[in-house]
């Protein structure tokens, strides 16, 4: 009986055998329409076509090349997917085939509306010989249409990379280098009129390259991005910022060169940047100097006021005609084309924050909290206490007044709370490893009385402006900039991450905790909108949002004494 099992048993084995060795090998090759080249890691899902059950899985590889075994005698459906091309299904029969025997497919497919970006690294001004200086450049896609990441790469082995970018989309793309200018890119796609539109690129438009598709709805665009260094005591000329003669205001051509300055500072927040402004020979040697200090002491003053950039971070200085880029000094005949070449403004790296607060965060974070911040400062509170009806005539005035950047105040019952004085009487320091921030020269001194003068130290203000966070920590209080260029300071928020944080609100305290910067709660990022001093408490963190006219928390008056 045994012996007959074991008969049994092995002419089963031998017959399951040469079931399964009866299969026939699928060879196949994807590549793309127009034969613009196989295509890799195309994913094909292979279905029993009778039953709809799933049989196997096959990816192709860089040449384009996919490969299956399927059993004989049926036929089977190929589900073909990609991103960036549309899916496609195929017919695929073993009917008729042997053992061994082999089936070929070759299928095309069609890519979706787009562009393929395909983008060369240098650096600006190098000669073509050293071009390939630029690698390991850190490369970052984001879709802000879609809130997802495109491409992460922290290391480019090459000095190229490409994207596609889908019709109807918005991408940002930033590069990083150590040692360059951070470069930061906007694209839009057929995006409102506009079928292919770069900001921070130069002029990139369809038609650039001779593989557009007819009525530009796909194609590749190449570009080559120059990358600026950006090393101590480096200077870049400003170009176009021009002055009416003998003036020093702004005019609103040279408003529009001094916003890259704003956007090149913001993109690079640990840039600090002597602006210096140079005139020609022609006139007096003191007047020339004075004139020059005055304009880039208005430019600056733009770019401070503009783009809320830290004053500790951009220096003026006028040269006057002290430093020529020809010979048309004194008593030389020039043509108004030379002297022109001498009333120039330029951009000069004089030092570097200790800290980049873009070093270790990614674009997606980068752009969350940039949206974040956007939508509060946007948005309008509005404060009723209980059986109040909101005066909406006199918030639409506010807006109104805020858009034209009047200065003008509207009338409050309440004025305990001083707005942003003309003077300080804080004392300006620099701490080594520290984000530039301003300590109070002593513990009494940051107390001011407010607007009237009144015998309760819970009405009296602190006078720092709405630029500045107060700081309370260790028993030390310190001034340290609420932005670093269009961001809330990293050295602030992450003194909150992942802390207890009681949030005062009149007589309210709410509660909050956090884990990481893009999950802050509207609650706490809407303290940022007022003046707002921190005070540390056994490792938690209490925030007092100071508004004009309400009086000062006696916990913070406690706090400073």
């Amino acid at each position: 009986m045994k012996k007959q099992i074991q008969f049994i048993l092995i002419h089963l084995l031998c017959f399951n055998g040469l079931l399964f060795g009866q299969t026939v090998q699928l060879e196949g090759y994807i590549f793309e329409d127009n034969n613009r080249g196989f295509l890799n890691e195309v994913i094909i899902d292979i279905y029993d076509a009778s039953n709809e059950d799933f049989i196997t899985k096959s990816i192709t590889n860089t040449d384009g090349l996919f490969t299956a075994e399927l059993p004989a005698g049926k036929e089977y459906i190929l589900k073909i997917s990609k991103d960036l091309f549309f899916p496609k299904e195929e017919l695929a029969s073993t009917k008729g085939k042997s053992a061994g025997e082999k089936i070929y497919a070759k299928i095309k497919l069609e890519r979706k509306p787009g562009y393929i970006f395909d983008v060369t690294l240098a650096e600006k001004g190098a000669p073509k010989a050293t071009v390939n200086a630029i690698t390991g450049a850190r490369v970052e896609v984001f879709n802000n249409t879609l809130s997802k990441e495109v491409l992460v790469v922290d290391s480019l082995s090459g000095i190229n990379f490409d994207v596609t970018f889908e019709r109807g989309n918005h991408y940002t793309v930033l590069i990083r280098k150590e040692g360059f200018f951070n470069k930061r890119l906007e694209a839009y796609v057929d995006v409102e009129g506009c079928i292919l539109c770069f900001e921070g690129v130069g002029t990139v438009t369809p038609g650039v390259s001779d593989v557009m598709s007819e009525g530009f709805q796909m194609g590749s665009v190449l570009a080559n991005i120059e990358l600026e260094p950006a090393r101590l005591n480096r200077t870049m000329e400003i170009e176009n910022i021009y002055y009416d003669l003998d003036k020093y205001y702004i005019r609103d051509d040279a408003a529009i060169e001094l916003d890259k300055v704003v956007k090149l500072l913001n993109d690079n927040p640990a840039i600090i940047i002597e602006l210096g402004s140079h005139t020609d020979a022609r006139g007096g040697t003191r007047h020339n100097t004075l004139l020059s200090s005055n304009r880039a002491k208005a430019a600056v003053a733009y770019i401070i006021e503009k783009g809320g950039i830290s004053k500790n971070r951009i220096s003026a200085k006028g040269y006057g005609e002290t430093i020529l880029v020809n010979g048309c000094k004194d008593g030389v005949k020039c043509s108004e084309a030379e002297h022109q070449k001498n009333r120039r403004t330029e951009l000069k790296i004089v030092g570097f924050e200790d800290f980049d607060p873009l070093e270790n965060r990614s674009l997606a974070d980068i752009l969350m909290e940039e949206k974040l911040l956007r939508e509060v400062l946007n948005s309008e509170q509005i404060q009723v206490k209980a059986g109040e009806v909101p005066d909406f005539d006199k918030l639409d005035l506010k807006a109104k007044q805020k858009k034209a950047g009047t200065t003008e105040k509207i009338t409050e019952k309440s004025t305990s709370v001083a707005a942003t004085p003309k003077k300080s009487p804080i004392k300006e320091t620099v701490k080594s490893g520290e984000t530039t921030s301003r300590e109070a020269t002593s513990k009494k001194q940051p107390i001011e009385k407010g607007k009237q003068t009144v015998n309760n130290s819970a009405n009296q203000f602190l006078e720092f402006g709405e630029d500045e966070v107060l700081i309370i920590q260790n028993g030390k209080a310190k001034l340290v900039p609420k932005m670093i260029g269009n961001q809330l300071n990293t050295s602030i928020t992450d003194l909150l991450v992942a802390k207890k944080i009681n949030v005062q609100q009149d007589n309210i305290i709410m509660n909050y905790q956090f884990e990481t910067m893009d999950k802050m709660p509207m609650g706490v990022l809407n303290t940022f909108l007022n003046k707002l001093a921190m005070v540390e408490q056994a490792g938690s963190w209490r925030l007092f949002p100071l508004k004009e006219g309400a009086p000062i928390p006696k916990a913070l008056v406690a706090a400073l004494k």
